[in-house]
């Protein structure tokens, strides 16, 4: 199974409708390692759909800086995957709609999404915010990739709004995330899940710190330096500890 059709939308809503490199060329702002990107690093660039209010029934939520009026869904096929979230990144700046891209390499996938806000001196252009993608999947992982396959069912997404659809979509990346550091797929609720990200953060802090602290060592002929930086490995060490 293709991991878009997961959603599993009506083939009404279905464009699946190839979008040429040259359209990226003459319509997007590229850079030269940007346009490098889009001839080395993309097989092909396939839009799904267009989910809009008056296909889905679901309302649109537009503010001075937020335009949720429509969401596009993209599946993107790479021919290397070393510089996918840079390449998924390009194409967020250059459609300026929320988009969710189901990237591709082999038979692993992943889900990159971005927030934007409107450009407020061209409101129709969009400011880059913060994104997010999950791990590369095997497309048959029974621990990670099919659990969360399974929660991205259209009819099991929040449809209030597109807005909030959206963020529902972020959510279940996010738990994607936990997910590739603990070995399973829960869907956790979002009070749970900032949670485990505090904790997850520190504890990948302290694996940095620690190896850091162990690089030293390695250079270190002082003895009274040796001791002191064995002192500090025992401590982080015993913090760790406390997150596994």
């Amino acid at each position: 199974m293709k991991p878009e059709n997961a959603l599993q939308l009506p083939s009404e809503w279905i464009t699946n409708t190839t979008i040429p490199k040259k359209a990226f060329f003459d319509n997007a702002s590229l850079n030269s390692s940007e346009k490098k990107w889009l001839t080395n690093e993309i097989a092909y660039i396939k839009w799904l759909a267009a989910l809009r209010p008056e296909l889905t029934g679901i309302p649109s939520c537009i503010s001075e800086t937020e335009s949720y009026d429509e969401i596009h869904l993209l599946s993107v096929s790479f021919k290397e995957k070393h510089k996918a979230e840079k390449v998924a990144n390009m194409i967020q700046k250059a459609i300026p709609y929320p988009l969710v891209l189901f990237l591709h390499y082999e038979e692993e996938f992943a889900l990159q999404l971005q927030l934007k806000t409107i450009n407020q001196n061209q409101t129709d252009r969009r400011v880059q915010g913060e994104s997010l993608m999950s791990p590369w999947l095997p497309v048959n992982d029974s621990n990670i990739a099919l659990p969360f396959l399974e929660q991205l069912d259209f009819q099991k997404l929040n449809q209030q709004s597109f807005k909030k659809l959206y963020f529902d979509l972020w959510h279940k990346t996010q738990n994607a995330q936990i997910a590739h550091y603990e070995g399973k797929f829960e869907d956790r609720s979002i009070k749970e899940l900032s949670i485990i990200q505090g904790k997850l953060e520190i504890k990948l802090a302290l694996k940095e710190e620690l190896k850091n602290l162990r690089s030293q060592l390695k250079k270190t002929l002082d003895i009274s330096d040796r001791v002191e930086l064995n002192i500090k490995i025992k401590t982080i060490q015993n913090k760790l500890s406390q997150y596994e």
